[in-house]
């Protein structure tokens, strides 16, 4: 999709660590750029980036106005409007404008270290193995959950990525994700696209992904859209898609049976789509809540409350026993277990028992979605 835009259109963003100095992403992957970006910088005056260096990219930069200090491997050089700068990878360079003016320049970077350089893990426990081995300052002993996370630390973090209003992509999926927001705009407000649509990277089937922040007028407003057929139920044309994405969970095929039910998933316009309702509020919060693993389990329960269980994260309140315990919920921050049970229905759940203590009482429940061997199963009343 070919793109024509002005740079003052584009929301300039302070550069951390840098004194006084912005940046413009002009084009990057969400106008569907797959080999380079585009960006503006802006150094106010006495304004500087300190020295840094990338192991895998290589710059390519014009000077637009004003004159300031590159420095390059140790070596100053006073630059003006109309120089152009090439700095290669593994080079240590840092600015500072000691001009009379704000200085620009434009600065061109290849998209592929920041796109082809991933893995994807198969489940969560491989993920924590693979950053112990690769990234353990990423680790974090979390008093909350009890266990070892990945938190990446705030200063590692280059940029922030949100859900956007404006999709990017091939033309009939752009049209249909942009039709279908406009109907979940008729009963919510902060929602935006995900996925594909957000970071312009595409299989050869694309879906479309929306999260949406909110109470229970989501998913009433969703099953509304249902009920007058705007949308349809998740059927055999994309039920292939889901599993593939769900290819960490190993029953994943059977937890698809009660899929068409759902209205957080279905089809639009022959596009699969996927919705995550996420709570205005936690219903717990991080410091006043402690959870102890104990085992992993498998047992039966039946769910009396079903009022959180569309949110991601979620959890249904539920009767009966796990691991010798009584089990009072069963949580989930993973989408795919959302909307999965109802008030009455008696499900198998396969997870991580936990003990909870949390204003002055304890009690036990089940993570699930954790371990690939995890998952919800519905039985019926």
């Amino acid at each position: 999709m070919a793109v024509v835009r002005s740079s003052e259109s584009v929301e300039a963003e302070r550069v951390e660590n840098a004194r006084d100095t912005f940046i413009r992403w002009l084009v990057d992957w969400r106008d569907g750029s797959g080999n380079i970006y585009l960006r503006r910088f802006t150094i106010k005056r006495g304004g500087e980036i300190p020295a840094h260096s990338h192991p895998e990219i290589e710059h390519v930069q014009y000077v637009l106005r004003g004159e300031y200090i590159v420095t390059l491997n140790g070596v100053e050089h006073r630059v003006k409007a109309g120089d152009a700068i090439y700095i290669p990878p593994n080079t240590v360079h840092s600015y500072r404008n000691t001009g009379e003016e704000d200085a620009e320049f434009l600065c061109i970077i290849p998209s592929k270290p920041y796109t082809t350089k991933w893995e994807k893990p198969e489940d969560l426990h491989a993920a924590v193995e693979y950053v112990k081995a690769r990234r353990p300052v990423y680790l974090f002993d979390d008093p909350y959950t009890g266990r070892v996370v990945v938190a990446v630390p705030q200063s590692y973090i280059r940029r922030e990525m949100y859900p956007v209003r404006r999709a990017t992509g091939p033309r009939m999926l752009v049209e249909a994700a942009e039709t279908l927001a406009g109907h979940i705009a008729g009963f919510a407000e902060d929602f935006g696209f995900t996925g594909s649509l957000l970071t312009g990277f595409f299989g050869s089937e694309p879906d479309i992904d929306i999260v949406v922040y909110g109470g229970r007028e989501v998913f009433e407003g969703l099953r509304r859209l249902r009920a007058e057929g705007v949308t349809s139920p998740v059927d055999k044309s994309v039920a292939h898609i889901l599993l593939e994405s769900r290819a960490d969970t190993s029953r994943a095929a059977e937890m698809l049976a009660i899929e068409p039910r759902k209205v957080l998933t279905g089809v639009f316009k022959g596009f699969l789509y996927t919705l995550k309702a996420v709570p205005r509020r936690f219903w717990e919060s991080w410091e006043g809540v402690r959870c102890k693993p104990v085992k992993q389990v498998e047992t039966i329960l039946r769910v009396v409350d079903d009022s959180e269980g569309f949110y991601t994260p979620g959890r249904y309140i539920v009767e009966g026993v796990a691991g010798g315990h009584e089990c009072r919920e069963v949580v989930f921050f993973r989408s795919r277990f959302a909307e999965s049970a109802v008030k009455g229905e008696s499900v198998t759940v396969r997870g991580l028992l936990e003990r909870v203590e949390a204003g002055g009482e304890t009690y036990h429940r089940i993570n699930v979605g954790l371990n690939a061997d995890d998952f919800i199963l519905v039985h019926g009343p």
